[in-house]
């Protein structure tokens, strides 16, 4: 089984998710947002939306100023929209004496009741106390303000420190009423566990644009750079979301896609999704199964016959992206599974 099939079931009834546990920095923030902002947009109500954005600025930025960094990863942001509710986790390690406070202060702020908070939120801000760090201030009493739910939180002691997993949960209702249960953070805990334990650094699911496809390739070159394969990596990773564009079948006009990254043992593991329509399955199979079944030597000569036809010809071939793919992976699966009306094109490539 190709390995982003189980965790695309994980996801399954997501419209929308981004899931990220890896190295933090600042300038990631603007192309973020910028990419989950396209998914909000579909939704209704500006004001909503206003608040999404703040909420997934905030969540993000407290993970930026305030985690400690611990082993290869600086913590994990998640994103997930379900019909009408939005779901916005992080995690991060902080200090036994951080996570004290943070427990009080956060077990406070979800007692009050909304005219209550407004006056703990007046008082802190009459107070000059504008930082976070040690505990919940303006920025979490905000979350639940513009949220108008409580946080979801996780304290508990990992290795020396102390993980802090909080969750916000926001409807697209002026009434803040959802059709749907908010996600549990037990849930998403539960899921946090199995994805790291698949090494999975990345995983997005959505719409596939040049937009969208930038702040991809942005977190996979902060997670591999150091890496001897980077530049191998770069090139299958952008092979692959051309795959999606060049053999994807849109929905509702919108390119829709897979994605994800994963690191097991000493491989780093490339995967992508799409739907495809059933005319396109027979060609592409073939394809694929020729490459798998040529040596090196063979696939360097077929690259080269291709690359020069599509010099000499106004209409390149398509084949040649997967073609340097096999060249350069230690393993390339496919599946192509039927549902009905089209079929799901999966593939995954093994550095």
């Amino acid at each position: 089984m190709l390995q982003i099939f189980h965790v695309i079931e994980s996801f399954e009834e997501d419209d929308f998710t981004l899931w990220y546990e890896g190295v933090f920095k600042e300038f990631f923030t603007q192309g973020l947002i910028e990419l989950c902002e396209q998914a909000l947009q579909e939704r209704d109500g500006r004001r909503s939306r206003n608040k999404a954005s703040y909420l997934l600025a905030e969540s993000f930025q407290n993970i930026v100023k305030h985690g400690k960094t611990t082993g290869q990863s600086d913590g994990l942001f998640a994103i997930r929209i379900k019909e009408r509710m939005l779901s916005i986790y992080s995690s991060n390690s902080i200090t036994d004496q951080d996570a004290f406070f943070l427990n009080k202060r956060m077990e406070k702020i979800n007692s009050l009741t909304r005219e209550e908070l407004e006056a703990f939120y007046l008082s802190k801000l009459n107070q000059g106390n504008l930082s976070d760090k040690g505990g919940a201030g303006l920025g979490h009493i905000e979350m639940v303000r513009k949220s108008g739910r409580p946080l979801q939180y996780i304290i508990e002691p990992a290795n020396e420190e102390h993980a802090f997993n909080v969750q916000i949960d926001m409807c697209f209702d002026k009434e803040n009423k959802c059709p749907i249960e908010a996600i549990s953070i037990n849930d998403t805990y539960i899921l946090q566990g199995f994805l790291s334990k698949e090494g999975v650094i990345l995983f997005y699911k959505g719409e596939f644009t040049q937009q969208t496809v930038l702040p991809l390739l942005g977190m996979i070159n902060e997670n591999t750079v150091d890496s001897s394969r980077f530049r191998s990596l770069y090139r299958i990773a952008v092979e692959l979301f051309q795959n999606i564009s060049k053999h994807g079948k849109q929905t509702n006009n919108q390119q829709m896609g897979w994605f994800s990254l994963q690191k097991k043992d000493d491989n780093f593991i490339i995967s992508t999704a799409n739907k495809i329509e059933a005319e396109k399955v027979e060609p592409l199979a073939i394809h694929l199964n020729k490459l798998k079944e040529m040596n090196s030597d063979q696939l360097d000569d077929f690259y080269r016959v291709q690359l020069k036809e599509n010099i000499d010809t106004d209409r390149p071939s398509a084949s040649v992206g997967l073609i340097d793919i096999a060249r350069i992976s230690k393993e390339m699966e496919f599946t192509m599974i039927d549902q009905g009306e089209d079929f799901m094109y999966m593939m995954s490539v093994t550095l």
